[in-house]
């Protein structure tokens, strides 16, 4: 009997009778931890997580479920138990998770222009204190989209909203900006992307009437979490060598504009270090470090 033959026969006749059930391939679980989606309305969101999709579809050939309702912690969780393949986090939600589940680790980046993203605290040139201890009672403007770094840095620095005697909120980084800059609150708190976009686009206003008061350590970028070994290696170099690339398609550069991101790139040396560093600033909820 020819063996080899046989076998052949056999796969073909097990294939077809997947086939015929009406079986599909096992689509790629993923899980974007929810403070990426504070204050964005459901539209955005389900605008968000259908071009996902769709570029995963394009650039890997792999069918993939992405869920925005869990926080990172059950992320991780889930990712060390196998019920999810992958997670996006930010890069000390990772650092948060790693140290509770050592074996996760970063497969992708999401890179930005920017290579020194930190949380800034702006205020109007006029203000003359010299510390974030004399804006106490004053007006926070803390505008919808904050990104969570911010969030956390502001709670760090100034115990958050209850530092301050009341608490705006614009419904852009624009917006509350252009408020501090027309004294319509005392501060506000942004990211390095939309703080260089406002200069870009708005230099002589921010010249003029702002100033940074305060501002974190440099953030590292966001990451896709994974499990080495959890899926087979040929299916994991097939993702990240898809995402790699998505950048370079129509409907990945659309994703990227969306997500604020630049490209997926590969971890770059000396990101386990900076997580170290993150740790520090954006200690982990109830630590002993956290203010």
């Amino acid at each position: 009997m020819n063996l080899p033959r046989v076998t052949l026969v056999l796969t073909v006749v097990l294939l077809f009778i997947n086939a015929s059930n009406g079986q599909k391939p096992k689509a790629i679980r993923i899980a974007m931890a929810r403070t990426f989606l504070h204050d964005q309305p459901k539209v955005f969101i389900e605008i968000a997580v259908g071009e996902f999709k769709e570029v995963m579809k394009e650039t890997t050939g792999l069918a993939g479920d992405l869920e925005v309702k869990l926080t990172a912690e059950e992320i991780a969780a889930r990712i060390h138990s196998k019920q999810l393949d992958y997670g996006i986090l930010y890069a000390h939600e990772f650092a948060w998770a790693q140290k509770k589940h050592p074996d996760l680790q970063p497969f992708l980046i999401a890179a930005t222009k920017q290579k020194d993203k930190r949380a800034h605290l702006i205020v109007h040139q006029n203000f003359t204190g010299k510390s974030i201890a004399e804006l106490g009672g004053k007006t926070l403007d803390l505008p919808s989209g904050t990104k969570e770094y911010c969030r956390i840095y502001l709670d760090k620095v100034a115990n958050g909203q209850k530092f301050f005697a009341s608490v705006a909120k614009s419904g852009s980084q624009f917006e509350a900006l252009d408020q501090v800059a027309r004294k319509k609150a005392d501060a506000t708190v942004i990211d390095t992307i939309w703080l260089d976009l406002y200069k870009e686009l708005k230099g002589p206003v921010f010249a003029k009437n702002l100033k940074v008061l305060d501002q974190s350590a440099v953030v590292p970028p966001a990451v896709i979490v994974y499990k080495p070994g959890a899926l087979p290696k040929a299916t994991e170099d097939r993702i990240r060598a898809g995402l790699a690339k998505a950048h370079t398609t129509t409907r990945g550069i659309a994703l990227m504009a969306l997500w604020h991101i630049d490209a997926f790139e590969a971890v770059p040396k000396g990101y386990g270090k900076s997580l170290e560093i993150v740790l520090k600033e954006f200690p982990p909820p109830n630590s002993p470090q956290q203010k």
